[in-house]
């Protein structure tokens, strides 16, 4: 989950973060949920 919260942390173009985004959304919907409160 760590490598997955760095990768979306660097993504850097909008399409490339809502990949991880939705990566992470199959791990925990809560932190999903928390990083969309900090996009890049």
């Amino acid at each position: 989950m760590k490598k997955l919260f760095w990768w979306a942390a660097w993504s850097t173009y909008e399409e490339d973060f809502k990949d991880q985004l939705s990566a992470f959304g199959a791990l925990s919907k809560n932190a999903a949920k928390d990083l969309l409160r900090y996009p890049p």
